[in-house]
């Protein structure tokens, strides 16, 4: 009887892939570079690829997978396993994601919000695990949540009755990813963070140790702006 499986959590910055065991305990993990910029085929190659690299690094078979789940940004078809679209990754909309990480795989994989993933873990083996009801916040490249209600994920239309990160916070402000304007992800998530810093420096001078980091690196990142506080 098979008694790990694999989770996969899609990020608009990186890939994350664990092994997880009957009591969700993870046992092994890993995360690349989520390379938005090769599209739909290049993400779904390298979830593959990790999902490989970490099975064979545990010593383990395929038949010893039960199988794969996968947190994903959405809006989604959760019936179809297909991403409607993804406001952090270019270029993948209306992929079959489930079907078509499954068909490389060959492990049965199940398709979920990612913030509503990270939800439900939460409530099963973290922070909710003494409540009925919950709300998760999810704070990374983008902004996003999970709601549980006694014990079940309250999920809405397409899986995301619970995209806080699209409420409107500005009415009329900076345009989203999404389309629309003034959304709270354009103005707390990890990206812009890093986004607001760049235009800061730009606009009123070099003077800051991140400018050092920026001529550095070439670019500026979440952690570099925490880092200077």
């Amino acid at each position: 009887m098979a008694d790990v499986c694999v989770g996969i959590d899609l990020g608009g910055t990186f890939i994350k892939c664990a092994l997880l065991d009957r009591e969700l305990a993870i046992e092994a993990e890993l995360q690349s570079p989520t390379p938005a910029d090769r599209g739909a085929d290049g993400v779904i190659e390298t979830m593959a690829g990790d999902t490989e690299r970490l099975i064979r690094q545990a010593g383990l078979s395929r038949e010893s997978i039960a199988g794969v789940g996968v947190g994903s940004p959405g809006p989604l078809d959760l019936d179809a396993g297909v991403v409607i679209g993804m406001p952090n990754i270019p270029g993948f909309e209306n992929v079959p994601l489930r079907d078509r990480l499954a068909e490389r795989l060959s492990l049965p994989t199940v398709l979920e919000n990612d913030a509503n993933a990270a939800a439900l873990g939460e409530f099963l083996v973290g922070g909710g695990r003494d409540v009925n009801r919950m709300v998760l916040l999810t704070l990374g490249t983008g902004i996003g949540g999970g709601i549980v209600i006694d014990g079940r994920l309250a999920r809405g239309a397409h899986g995301i009755g619970a995209e806080l990160g699209h409420m409107i916070v500005e009415p009329g402000g900076e345009r989203c990813g999404c389309g629309q304007r003034g959304c709270l992800e354009r103005y707390a998530s990890a990206a812009y963070l890093a986004q607001y810093a760049r235009r800061l420096i730009e606009q009123h001078g070099r003077d800051s140790a991140l400018a050092g980091v920026l001529d550095a690196n070439g670019d500026i990142t979440a952690k570099d702006v925490q880092a200077a506080r």
